[in-house]
């Protein structure tokens, strides 16, 4: 069983975050039904927040950037200037995302 589970961490990166991730749950589980559905209705908040962010983001990139193709821009990706596109790009999402989730 310890084999397993240290076979597991090790393959996978994010193992260890799921590990922590459930440790957390248990523990507010154990604590109480009330605690619990607490905390999963803020996380849900937070994972609506973020999707919404993350729709809002990709909408305005259409309207203000209607011109970049970034599909072609993955394909091609040979100079120096599609790879400034493509920073450009996710540095407008990466804005926009955390000013609406600013809170989290």
């Amino acid at each position: 069983m310890i084999e397993r589970l240290r076979d597991l961490l090790v393959r996978r990166k994010t193992s260890l975050a799921w590990l922590l991730a459930a440790l957390g749950l248990g523990y507010i589980a154990g604590k109480g039904s009330a605690l619990a559905l607490q905390q999963l209705g803020v996380l849900a908040w937070k994972i609506v927040l973020v999707g919404v962010a993350v729709a809002v983001a990709h909408y305005l990139r259409r309207q203000v950037f209607h011109y970049v193709d970034l599909s072609a821009v993955l394909d091609q990706d040979k100079t120096i200037k599609d790879g400034l596109i493509f920073l450009g790009v996710a540095i407008f999402y990466g804005a926009i995302i955390l000013s609406i989730t600013q809170g989290l």
